[in-house]
C-alpha cells in the first residue's frame, strides 16, 4: 500500500501556487459582488465625499491584494518579508470602510506560520509584535481619517488575534519538531560513529595482541634453534 504524500504537497512550490490561486479566486469573488453591491450606491459615494474616494478605496483595496498574494508564494524562502507584506495587505483592508477584509487576508497567518516555523523564536515574535502594531496604528488612522474603519468593530480584531496566535503556535510548534527530530538523528549518528570507532579499536586491539603471540612464538623459536646449533 502506498503511503506516500500526494505529488502536490511533495511540491511546496505547487502547493504554494494552487493556494494563493484559491484566496485570489475567492477575493475576485467578493470583490465583484461588492461592487456590484456599492458601485451604483449614491449615498456611500456622497458619504465617501466624491466618486473619486470611492476609485481610490477601490483601486487601494485590488492593489494590497494583488501585491500581499503575489508575495505569498515566496514564504519558504523569505518569510519576513512575505509576512510583511501580508500584513501591510491586511492593514489597507482593514482601513477600508467599503470592502474591508477579504478571504486573502488568509495569507497573514498563513505567511506568520513560515516565518515562526523557519526563524528564530525571538524574531517571529519580534516580527509579530511590531507587524500588529504597525498595521493597528495605520488602520486606526486611515479610518478615522475616512471617518470608519474596521478597527471599530472590537470582534474582527478578536478574531484576527486569534487566528495569528494559532497560527504562531503551529510553526512554533513545527520548527520545535525538526529541531528535536535533528537533534535525534545528531545523537543517532554520533552513536553510530562511536561504534564504528570502538568496532576500529577492537579490531586494531585484536591484532596487536595477535601480532605480539607471533612475535613470542617466534622468538621462542628462534632461541630453540640456536640452543640445538
Amino acid at each position: 500500500m502506498d503511503r506516500s504524500p500526494p505529488a502536490l504537497l511533495r511540491r511546496p512550490i505547487a502547493a504554494d501556487l494552487a493556494m494563493t490561486a484559491a484566496l485570489a479566486g475567492l477575493a475576485l469573488g467578493l470583490g465583484w459582488s461588492m461592487i456590484a453591491k456599492f458601485g451604483g450606491n449614491w449615498k456611500l459615494i456622497y458619504a465617501l465625499g466624491s466618486a473619486a474616494a470611492w476609485h481610490r478605496l477601490l483601486i487601494a483595496w485590488w492593489l494590497a491584494t494583488a501585491v500581499g498574494l503575489a508575495a505569498l508564494p515566496l514564504r519558504r524562502r523569505f518569510p519576513l518579508a512575505v509576512f510583511g507584506a501580508t500584513l501591510a495587505m491586511a492593514a489597507v483592508h482593514y482601513s477600508d470602510p467599503v470592502f474591508g477584509l477579504s478571504p486573502a487576508d488568509l495569507a497573514v497567518p498563513i505567511a506568520l506560520y513560515s516565518l515562526a516555523a523557519a526563524a528564530p523564536r525571538r524574531i517571529s515574535l519580534s516580527a509579530l509584535g511590531g507587524g500588529i502594531a504597525l498595521a493597528t496604528i495605520a488602520s486606526a488612522l486611515i479610518g478615522s481619517s475616512l471617518g470608519a474603519g474596521w478597527l471599530e468593530q472590537p470582534s474582527y480584531i478578536i478574531a484576527s488575534g486569534l487566528a495569528l496566535a494559532a497560527a504562531w503556535f503551529a510553526g512554533d510548534g513545527s520548527r520545535t519538531r525538526r529541531a528535536y527530530l535533528a537533534e535525534v538523528e545528531r545523537r543517532a549518528s554520533d552513536a553510530e560513529r562511536d561504534r564504528d570507532r570502538q568496532a576500529e579499536l577492537a579490531v586494531a586491539a585484536e591484532r596487536s595482541r595477535i601480532t605480539g603471540e607471533l612475535h613470542d612464538v617466534i622468538a621462542h623459536a628462534l632461541s630453540v634453534m640456536v640452543i640445538q646449533a
